[in-house]
């Protein structure tokens, strides 16, 4: 039976989505189309274009935060605070194809022309560029200019792209959902007092941390909020166009910039696969 898997943004959360089809493929069962957005626009396009589990992890593992932050950082630009080009080049050297529809799977990665507020469901053209766009999260990597509108992070419509996997195919869905889900009901909290500390003491000494540092304190603050915004956006999509199974891996406490827990990652992707195997066998036979 066809099947569509479905890969949701997260950055380093993302890499879970490795240890996904790391399961997959032991069990034989190979999805009939990927959808994916951001990370997993990345993962997925790879893997439909022809790299294995094996060879994406040995990939995500080979990468160190610290090469990461020297491939990506540039000098301070108005559209973003890294050079989303960086990301295009490594596609380029990573993927056996160019173009998305010589991929071995059918594939398609979503991005947002903002100007229109439109999302974008990309099938065809060239495979590292679509895939640049659909990961170029807004005020982190900079936009991809086409046609007279800048593409962003698909994810800022459909953090987990099932609506845009059910414009492509009516039938059943893997979603992975990577991010999590928001708390039920609000926290009512007092506002704290403001503390002396040594840090606020020595504040002006911070100003003069290397430029590198100051942009990982912001990547990691605005992934943070821009996980808050998802989880409830992603919570609506799963209610109006559930996946016949979804997976959500296990991640407490990794952050969306935390590329060194990669092995982390991948493992929680694989057990939480494990978990459902049952189901995704019998959905793959259309039982």
């Amino acid at each position: 039976m066809t099947w569509t898997l479905v890969l949701g943004g997260g950055a380093a959360r993302g890499l879970a989505h490795i240890g996904v089809l790391k399961a997959l493929e032991e069990a034989g069962l190979r999805p009939s189309r990927v959808v994916g957005t951001s990370m997993g626009a990345v993962v997925g396009a790879l893997y439909a274009a022809g790299l294995s589990a094996r060879d994406l992890e040995r990939r995500a593992l080979s990468l160190k935060p610290l090469d990461l932050l020297q491939r990506f950082v540039v000098l301070p630009r108005l559209e973003g605070l890294l050079d989303s080009r960086r990301l295009e080049d490594l596609l380029r050297e990573w993927s056996p194809v160019e173009r998305l529809e010589e991929c071995r799977i059918p594939v398609a990665v979503t991005a947002v022309a903002v100007e229109r507020a439109e999302e974008w469901v990309i099938t065809q053209g060239d495979l590292p560029r679509a895939v640049r766009a659909s990961a170029a999260i807004p005020g982190i990597f900079t936009p991809v200019p086409v046609g007279g509108v800048h593409l962003v992070d698909g994810g800022v419509l459909d953090p987990v792209p099932v609506r845009a996997a059910r414009t492509l195919d009516p039938g059943p869905m893997v979603a992975v959902n990577v991010l999590g889900r928001p708390r039920r009901a609000p926290s009512l909290r007092p506002m704290p007092a403001t503390q002396e500390t040594l840090d606020r003491r020595f504040a002006l000494l911070r100003r003069f941390r290397p430029a590198e540092g100051r942009r990982v304190v912001a990547l990691s603050l605005m992934l943070d909020a821009l996980l808050v915004m998802q989880q409830g956006m992603i919570e609506e999509a799963l209610r109006l166009y559930p996946p016949a199974v979804l997976l959500e891996p296990e991640l407490p406490g990794l952050r969306g910039y935390d590329f060194h827990r990669a092995a982390e990652a991948i493992e929680a992707g694989y057990r939480a696969t494990r978990a459902r195997l049952q189901d995704l066998e019998r959905l793959a036979l259309g039982a």
